[in-house]
């Protein structure tokens, strides 16, 4: 709210926020650039082992979180025959009625047990209503913030897709490990398009960036770089 933006966060030695794109935020909002720490990536601590992963004969996707219609409306629109894209969904708020034949429901886990169960190539960090850009107030929240499930999917030596309007995505890109897109009807493409290497070298990348997520080492250093502001 403006009221923590413009007054509250101001009364802090301190602020840990999300990324350079909501420190850039912040600044114009008036906050001290020294006060500001950020923080990078979510941790995501499990004791859940991650699988090696190989890229399925036809492309597939892992979509976790709220499935309500409301906000998550654009997975009613993804649409596509089974032969193109399978989309496997774990959370809350689903609604079978209507879902496509491509849907795979999985049902709700506990957040530390789900790395568990996650099945499909690459996990899908987007939001709002539309399948063309990441729309409305939830699918903006993506232009400045780290998505929870990001780091769940990391955290479980699963590579991403993200939007490549996202805060995130330099990050996905420089790292490798994902790629973007810019409306969903490019993931069944991009997908195919990559040899298993390839797909090899992000799964190995995304794994390596679990573990630091699985072992709190964002937390640890944001804190630490806390402190010597302080």
């Amino acid at each position: 709210s403006q009221f923590a933006d413009n007054y509250l966060l101001k009364r802090f030695d301190a602020v840990i926020c999300h990324n350079r794109r909501m420190k850039k935020y912040l600044i114009s909002e008036g906050l001290s650039a020294d006060k500001i720490v950020c923080l990078e990536m979510f941790d995501y601590l499990t004791r859940v082992n991650t699988e090696y992963r190989k890229k399925s004969d036809i492309p597939s996707i892992a979509i976790a979180g709220s499935l309500d219609l409301i906000k998550s409306g654009y997975i009613y629109r993804m649409n596509y025959p089974k032969e193109v894209l399978t989309v496997h969904l774990y959370g809350r708020g689903f609604d079978a009625s209507l879902a496509a034949v491509n849907l795979i429901y999985h049902g709700s886990f506990e957040p530390e047990e789900l790395p568990r169960y996650l099945t499909g190539d690459f996990g899908l960090v987007w939001d709002g209503v539309s399948t063309e850009t990441c729309a409305g107030s939830t699918g903006e929240y993506l232009r400045y913030n780290n998505p929870h499930k990001l780091s769940l999917y990391l955290a479980s030596g699963m590579p991403v897709i993200v939007w490549d309007e996202a805060a995130t995505a330099e990050f996905v890109l420089s790292q490798n490990l994902g790629f973007t897109v810019k409306s969903l009807a490019e993931i069944p493409e991009r997908i195919n398009v990559l040899s298993p290497s390839e797909y090899q070298e992000m799964c190995e990348a995304a794994r390596k960036e679990g573990e630091k997520l699985r072992n709190g080492y964002y937390t640890k250093k944001a804190i630490e770089q806390a402190l010597q502001v302080i």
